[in-house]
């Protein structure tokens, strides 16, 4: 499934890219929807600001949001994710977790 994300990611990026970022924003742990923003960078070592469309504006962020079901009970509750692309095909993902309760 995260060959999907990345695979759809590819197609509506232009062909000088370097990095390109998918941000979603759940308003809190476990909700099915939420925002999302894809943004790219032509330049190295620089933050991804201009917009992008990937091939479905929603379907790359629900792909993620279906991944849950395959991590850890303890690692599902997450309200924002970050996946990153760089043009030679490295990838990552990060999760943001709400702050615990005190």
């Amino acid at each position: 499934m995260v060959a999907d994300v990345l695979n759809c990611f590819i197609v509506g990026l232009p062909e000088n890219w370097r990095q390109a970022t998918m941000d979603i924003n759940l308003a809190k742990a476990y909700d099915e929807t939420g925002s999302v923003r894809y943004v790219f960078t032509r330049e190295e070592n620089t933050t991804p600001t201009e917009p992008f469309e990937p091939c479905d504006l929603k379907r790359p962020a629900q792909y993620l949001i279906e991944l849950r079901s395959k991590q850890p009970e303890s690692r599902r509750g997450w309200i924002g994710a970050q996946v990153t692309i760089l043009r030679d095909g490295r990838f990552g993902i990060r999760y943001g977790y709400p702050k615990p309760n005190p």
